[in-house]
């Protein structure tokens, strides 16, 4: 099986409006980094499900799916060359397991790009379970388009949004974060919050208190020596940084409202083998309103 082009972008499709939203979007920022684009369009067959339900032959002729998927794939190829012209692009129709497939061909690739629901999605599901579970298994920055995110473009007012704790897949999100900012014109918002047990919480039956404004000038330092290198790199981008005493989930959700992007670590502070992508980049994949960008830690990291 033939993966990705190296550092490329692929895109998950299945013909859905959530996966045509992404291939558009997979091919402006594939047009920004100046890389080959890979369509990739997987058919999870045979249907068993199917077997004893006596639909209709069509649907059980795999003949017939196949071309109807490869016609697809040469609409989106086709329209896709219109939004970005000049890109080199690729497509293919796979069958087998879409979670395995797209995570094997998007091995050695740059970038990710998945729709949210697909054909199986449901009304007020942010994500589905295929792009939920690829984000965690990817080896690669994964992103989760929004049906109402903007498209990848140039312009003021757009602002890209980082989680930054001190942990390894929290620098990884914002050297990402960075780049992107830098291509795309984009203003830089680092928010850097506290933790999910609330600061009362931490002093609960004790004697004192925990002192907020010194926690905020601490917070401040942390987030101004993260900032340090990457600003070093990207002079240009223009950086604000946010001091939330607050837990990082809801103050992310706040900052990222309306903006181009929003970066988070697949782990961060708080690692935990229940939540397999982390507490925050779980909320963040499952409510956040924009496109969500999913950072794994480096590969010596243990998951």
């Amino acid at each position: 099986m033939t993966t990705g082009t190296r550092g490329g972008v692929v895109v998950g499709f299945d013909g859905s409006i959530p996966a045509r939203l992404a291939v558009y979007w997979a091919a402006r920022e594939a047009a920004n980094r100046r890389v080959p684009l890979r369509l990739i369009y997987v058919m999870r067959w045979p249907l068993i499900e199917l077997a004893d339900l006596e639909c209709p032959m069509r649907t059980l002729d795999g003949h017939s799916l196949y071309d109807a998927a490869r016609m697809a794939v040469a609409v989106a190829v086709q329209h896709t060359s219109e939004v970005a012209p000049g890109i080199e692009i690729s497509s293919d129709v796979l069958t087998g397991d879409p979670i395995e497939v797209i995570a094997e061909q998007a091995r050695g690739a740059g970038l990710l790009v998945l729709g949210t629901s697909g054909q199986t999605g449901l009304d007020g599901v942010l994500v589905g379970a295929s792009s939920a579970e690829l984000a965690r298994v990817a080896e690669c920055p994964v992103v989760i388009v929004r049906a109402n995110s903007r498209m990848p473009m140039h312009g003021p007012g757009r602002r890209v949004v980082v989680g930054v704790d001190g942990s390894p897949a929290s620098t990884r999100a914002l050297w990402f974060a960075f780049d992107f900012a830098a291509r795309h014109d984009a203003e830089l918002v680092a928010v850097h919050a506290w933790c999910d047990l609330p600061l009362e919480g931490l002093t609960a039956g004790l004697d004192g208190s925990i002192d907020e404004t010194l926690v905020r000038q601490n917070a401040r330092r942390s987030l101004t020596a993260a900032l340090s290198e990457p600003a070093e790199r990207y002079p240009y981008v223009r950086t604000r940084k946010v001091i939330a005493v607050d837990r990082p989930a809801k103050a992310l959700l706040s900052e990222s409202r309306g903006a181009e992007l929003v970066v988070v670590g697949s782990h961060g502070r708080a690692r935990s083998a229940h939540v397999p992508l982390g507490s925050v980049s779980h909320v963040m994949l499952h409510y956040a309103d924009t496109s969500v960008a999913i950072i794994r830690p480096p590969a010596e990291q243990p998951r």
